[in-house]
């Protein structure tokens, strides 16, 4: 059984070409159940894919980025020798030392935030440290 198949040049020409069946045949014969299966998976590993990838992007936003509180833009030249004068840094040298354990310590408004200070202005790292550090008073 001849089939007649329409190809279009580059050109736009378009001329009929004559196909019989077995020169369609690439050889592979699929059953049913076996193709639906491979398309199943093929789905199953897009869904997942997108899953993951999503989750992965999310890795990529501010949750999991290290908390950088050094946008010093709104301080007036005042604040911004205080904060030098005070040696503010983002990470204390003394991990028992940190300004999330500090009694000027102002909590962050958004939890993976910066916070605030009552001496130094600015935005101020949980885990910074100045030279006016004072540990919290526990009742």
């Amino acid at each position: 059984m001849k089939k007649h198949l329409t190809v279009v040049s580059p050109q736009g020409t378009p001329s009929e070409t004559a196909l019989s069946e077995q020169s369609l045949n690439i050889g592979v014969q699929v059953s049913r159940r076996q193709w639906l299966q491979t398309v199943a998976t093929g789905t199953a590993l897009a869904a997942g894919a997108v899953v993951t990838g999503g989750a992965l992007l999310q890795g990529c936003g501010s949750k999991n980025k290290e908390l950088a509180c050094t946008d010093l833009a709104g301080l007036s030249s005042q604040d911004r020798t205080t904060r030098e004068q005070l040696k503010y840094v983002d990470h204390s040298p003394d991990a028992a030392k940190v300004c999330e354990g500090c009694r000027f310590w102002q909590v962050a408004p958004e939890p993976n935030s910066c916070g605030a200070c009552t001496l130094v202005k600015g935005p101020i790292h949980p885990k910074g440290h100045c030279n006016s550090w004072v540990p919290t008073e526990t009742s």
